[in-house]
């Protein structure tokens, strides 16, 4: 269940380099308003465009987020809030979402499509997430 939902500024200048540093401050300005340490938490999930490295946490080709080299978006934010991090392509997470809160209604089988900076989309079959190659 979604607790809370809030939005930051996307600031792709410097070739995004302040994404992820105002991701980790956010998150720690959370942190401090409710008064919650990282023992609160299982985990920190994210969805991200471009080709995810799920097992290293990185990112690479984002272009709309100007992330055209390499991101260690899991690295930073793990040493930063001491939270376990996981992360996905953004229409993985999107079909998920749609699954579990959305208009697939806990089916196990959803397609997800999504058109935007560009097409992508994400495959639940027998209630398993299915990875493709980026």
């Amino acid at each position: 269940q979604v607790q809370e939902k809030w939005a930051i500024e996307t600031n792709i200048l410097e070739d995004g380099k302040h994404i992820v540093p105002d991701i980790v401050s956010s998150i720690k300005h959370r942190l401090e308003l409710y008064n919650l340490t990282k023992e609160d938490f299982v985990g920190i999930g994210m969805g991200s465009p471009g080709a995810v490295d799920r097992n290293l946490k990185t990112v690479t080709g984002a272009f709309n987020l100007n992330w055209a080299a390499t991101q260690e978006v899991g690295t930073i934010i793990e040493a930063e809030l001491g939270i376990p991090f996981a992360i996905d392509n953004d229409a993985n997470v999107a079909a998920l979402g749609e699954r579990w809160v959305g208009a697939g209604n806990n089916n196990p089988d959803v397609v997800f499509v999504t058109l935007g900076t560009g097409v992508g989309g994400g495959i639940i079959a027998d209630g398993n997430l299915i990875h493709g190659v980026a």
